[in-house]
């Protein structure tokens, strides 16, 4: 298809392709060489089948692997118990199995295309100008409509109503963000064919044809050119619902206790104002440290790990106050949870003297035998924040590391 199509042929495209068939290539083609050759995977038709495909991905994973030594290639398999006869029809004609976990993503980029290619499009307002972000307004939509009905009902008593809008448009940066690159070169494309062909529509806007022929079938030609693309926004949205779910049921039941615990007395009528986005890399499945700003200005982090190292990283700091160390030093104060858990803000801010400087130093060289002592690593850079003339480690599961 190119920029010209018609949107009555480029329907009719899309009801023939929208099939079983369609999404099991996409599966296929999107799948990584240890999926291919698992066992959510299975070999339709003859050898013969699919014979092309299968010797050009055979050779290009021998000239990534092995620089095209194809003896060294074999030995890699023997260590799997594979052979070429049995890899070479995996490569060509495979299919997910109906239980495979690429199934997972799959099933999802059946409904994420029907919000990406709908008929009548609804009219979103974005906070943040991100490029192409009016092709994902329908898909956001029901991104957190889905995310929605994993929360207790009583969830809108613990947010502000504005505090859920940052989580949508981190999700429309992150989906702008994959698809970008793509987009503005079919944009390119469909401006080049426009300019070929006289528009007598009425429409002059560029942009609003573009995206009127994205709706219209562009999707399913950049499914079929970057099936890997659909997978990484299948994959992202997916995470993005069940990581907001989890956060926002957390919160929910936590609150009181988080303000009880940590900001120093009963909730009250405080709620979540702001939530922000994510400050640090994503991990198992696309959870975030997060921290949330209360209505009285309060902030906790959130943290998707277990945090008792944490609270007995605290307690072990106020014994040794009590105890007479001849440093006075700073924790974070921590709840931990069940796999999770929150933990007190703690806020960069400068020393006030000369003397306040050489305070922290020495406070960081009693950290740094502390820290020696209990075979800790990788407490530097942002797992440490400097608090005026206190030295503050904030990430701690890198404590009581074994010694090589």
């Amino acid at each position: 298809m190119t920029g010209g199509d018609s949107p009555g042929r480029t329907r009719r495209t899309f009801r023939r392709r929208e099939s079983e068939h369609f999404f099991q290539q996409l599966t296929a083609r999107a799948a990584s060489l240890d999926e291919l050759l698992s066992f959510d995977f299975t070999v339709v038709g003859s050898q013969h089948d699919g014979a092309d495909l299968a010797g050009t991905r055979l050779a290009t994973w021998c000239k990534a692997c092995t620089d095209g030594d194809w003896q060294s290639l074999a030995r890699r398999l023997s260590y799997d118990k594979l052979r070429f006869d049995e890899v070479i029809p995996k490569l060509g004609c495979a299919v997910p199995t109906p239980r495979g976990r690429s199934q997972l993503w799959a099933s999802d980029a059946r409904w994420i295309f029907e919000c990406l290619t709908p008929e009548a499009p609804g009219v979103y307002d974005f906070p943040e100008a991100q490029p192409f972000c009016h092709l994902f307004g329908d898909l956001v939509g029901a991104c957190r409509s889905r995310r929605d009905a994993r929360l207790p009902a009583s969830f809108t008593d613990v947010f502000h109503a504005s505090s859920l809008d940052g989580l949508d448009a981190e999700l429309t940066r992150r989906l702008c963000d994959l698809c970008a690159p793509v987009l503005y070169s079919r944009f390119s494309r469909h401006i080049s064919a426009a300019a070929d062909t006289p528009d007598h529509s009425g429409e002059g806007d560029p942009y609003a044809r573009f995206t009127h022929w994205m709706r219209s079938g562009g999707w399913f030609e950049i499914a079929e050119s970057f099936p890997v693309l659909l997978r990484l926004v299948a994959t992202t949205t997916a995470q993005w619902i069940g990581f907001t779910a989890e956060l926002l049921t957390r919160t929910s039941t936590d609150l009181d206790r988080i303000c009880e615990r940590l900001a120093g007395g009963p909730r009250g009528e405080r709620k979540v104002a702001e939530i922000s986005s994510a400050i640090s890399d994503p991990h198992h499945g696309g959870r975030t440290v997060r921290t949330l700003t209360l209505t009285d200005g309060f902030k906790v982090v959130y943290k998707p790990k277990d945090l008792r190292i944490d609270v007995v990283w605290a307690g072990l700091i106020r014994d040794l106050e009590t105890g007479g160390a001849p440093f006075v030093l700073t924790a974070a104060a921590a709840l931990a949870c069940d796999g999770y858990g929150w933990s007190e803000f703690v806020a960069h801010s400068e020393c006030n003297d000369e003397a306040a400087v050489r305070r922290f130093f020495e406070r960081a060289g009693a950290f740094g035998a502390l820290l020696y002592l209990l075979g800790g690593t990788d407490i530097h850079a942002e797992n440490i924040i400097a608090a005026g003339e206190h030295p503050v480690p904030v990430d701690l599961e890198m404590l009581l590391q074994p010694v090589a």
